[in-house]
């Protein structure tokens, strides 16, 4: 029997939410670096917290070695403030998600599946959103995070690493699911020959991500039983 492995995207793929995040970094930065960089305008959608903060303060003109020389300081203060800022934010689960995680969830019963998370998110900062919007994040074994990497594909190559790890063999990249919004989503899971399933919750249109050649594409998750055919191939 095969085994799935599904990794799902947080923003705009499970959650939305407003401004907590831009404002929790900006705090960070400036409490760490005295610096934010051009943060309001900054386009953030698919990158990771780790290639965010390093964009930002290298467009604010710092040097390379300032910037990794504090990264540590700068995660831990963002995962501090995040959290305090986030409580008055609205925040609230993608059209489909908990109705598809919980199917899945029994799929993972039954030794189907193995759910996880490939998100540019640092991890605290990920189950911190995942809580806020009731989803029960015990349902994902694994994950890859915004700080296992700067760059998502390097993310799907910890994810393809962690997901063999757990199955206890070299695994299959058809027999890995990403499942996301961005384009950087869809060329992560090319780079490890897994199959991704796109939604147009985010900034992308379905036509647009369609340009790059996605497995599959939805407007949203909640098409649950047709995108559970669509993980099983």
């Amino acid at each position: 029997m095969t085994r799935y492995f599904v990794f799902f995207d947080v923003d705009e793929t499970l959650v939305y939410q407003k401004g907590s995040v831009r404002a929790a970094m900006a705090l960070a930065l400036h409490q760490v670096y005295g610096e934010t960089g051009p943060i309001d305008d900054f386009v953030m959608d698919g990158k990771t917290d780790w290639q965010i903060f390093g964009e930002l303060l290298a467009l604010a003109g710092l040097p390379q070695d300032v910037i990794s020389g504090k990264l540590k300081q700068v995660f831990d203060a963002y995962c501090r403030i995040y959290p305090q800022i986030a409580q008055g934010d609205s925040i609230e689960a993608c059209p489909g998600a908990a109705q598809l995680l919980d199917i899945l969830a029994k799929e993972v019963q039954e030794g189907k599946m193995t759910l996880g998370l490939l998100t540019g998110n640092l991890e605290p900062i990920a189950y911190a959103k995942l809580h806020a919007v009731g989803i029960d994040t015990g349902v994902f074994e694994l994950g890859a995070f915004g700080n296992d990497g700067r760059d998502r594909i390097t993310l799907a190559q910890v994810a393809r690493e962690r997901a063999s790890r757990v199955l206890g063999s070299e695994i299959q990249g058809e027999d890995i699911v990403i499942i996301g919004d961005t384009p950087h989503d869809i060329r992560c899971a090319q780079a490890i020959g897994a199959r991704v399933i796109v939604t147009s919750t985010g900034r992308y249109s379905l036509t647009e991500l369609r340009t790059y050649q996605p497995t599959f594409g939805f407007p949203d998750l909640t098409p649950v039983e047709a995108i559970v055919r669509a993980i099983k191939g």
